[in-house]
């Protein structure tokens, strides 16, 4: 359970600018907790994530066809009141680039006039006469349905989101309830300042490549994904596990961390197939095409500060370990 847990927590928060909690709400679930409550009775409110070291994984990429600024750094989407600044290597290094390259502008889309944004949502509503109760198990609707009415993001109108919506809003106030920000997220850090600047951005993705891909998980997918929500704890160790998650990134570990998160031995065979193909379609497809994005940059001699979701990074089907095969030299660069 707790495995599944934290492999989860990594997938939303290392790959993924999640469904809302990535941009602000701007679609109307009900009232809102004021700031700084808790989101659900019986959260955790602590968000200690001190650091020995504050030392974020961060590469440095040439070869000698291009002998330009290339870093990849690999991001969370959400942080504490510690991140920043960042360190003197990693803000250098973006201070070196002219331009930043990201999953998608979330800052661009939250500037969007509301009936656009709203479009973006409407995909996510059941359109076949069905409600969310025949897509959910029965216990795992009436945990989320507590979970997200003890963050005000519950009303009667949510009855007729998928489930893609639901496992997103019960992630979001789970991460909410550690006390950790979404607005002191990584991407969006350098986001706001390359707007404030007039540094370039490049969009690799897009928010609706990202919203139609977990569109595309199916109702199983998102019964297992959600099924530690109905355990009495499951907010205390969402917390628990997220508060760990930022405190190995800023330690430069998360690398490690996520290689030893991938054990899906405790399901059933099937289950481990369809949390292997959310790992592929989720990560390991997506680093393919940002190895693409970052070759495509460096071919065109651009000077790229390369930020996407940590676990992009990583391992034998990483961006890291992509690049070098296709003759890069990738270093640490800090």
């Amino acid at each position: 359970m707790k495995k599944r847990l934290s492999a989860t927590l990594i997938s939303l928060l290392l790959t993924l600018l999640l469904l809302l909690g990535g941009c602000s709400l701007r679609i109307s679930f009900g009232p809102r907790p004021e700031s700084g409550s808790s989101a659900s009775p019986g959260g955790s409110s602590g968000t200690d994530v001190s650091v020995t070291e504050y030392t974020p994984e961060l590469w440095r990429v040439t070869s000698d066809d291009y002998s330009g600024s290339f870093y990849l750094f690999g991001s969370i989407h959400i942080g504490d009141d510690d991140m920043f600044p960042m360190p003197d290597y990693v803000e250098n290094a973006y201070a070196e680039c002219g331009a930043l390259a990201v999953e998608c502008d979330i800052v661009a889309f939250e500037q969007l006039p509301e009936a656009e944004i709203t479009r973006y949502y409407i995909p996510f509503l059941l359109a076949d006469g069905t409600t969310i109760r025949d897509h959910l198990s029965e216990d795992i609707y009436e945990a989320a349905k507590k979970i997200l009415r003890g963050a005000g993001y519950y009303n009667a109108n949510m009855d007729y989101y998928n489930a893609a919506m639901w496992s997103s809003l019960v992630d979001q106030v789970a991460a909410e309830n550690s006390g950790l920000k979404f607005e002191n997220g990584v991407d969006r850090h350098f986001l706001e300042d390359a707007h404030r600047t007039g540094k370039k951005i490049l969009e690799i993705e897009s928010v609706e490549f990202q919203y139609a891909m977990e569109r595309g998980f199916s109702d199983e997918l998102y019964n297992l994904i959600m099924r530690d929500c109905v355990e009495e704890s499951y907010l205390d160790d969402y917390a628990d596990g997220l508060r760990e998650l930022l405190r190995c990134w800023k330690s430069g570990t998360v690398s490690a961390e996520l290689e030893a998160e991938t054990d899906y031995s405790d399901l059933t065979a099937e289950e481990r197939a369809l949390m292997e193909h959310y790992d592929k379609v989720t990560c390991d497809d997506r680093n393919v095409g940002m190895a693409d994005a970052a070759e495509e940059y460096m071919k065109q001699g651009m000077d790229v500060f390369f930020v996407v979701g940590a676990a992009h990074m990583c391992g034998d089907d990483g961006v890291v370990a992509l690049l070098k095969a296709r003759g890069y030299d990738v270093q640490p660069a800090r």
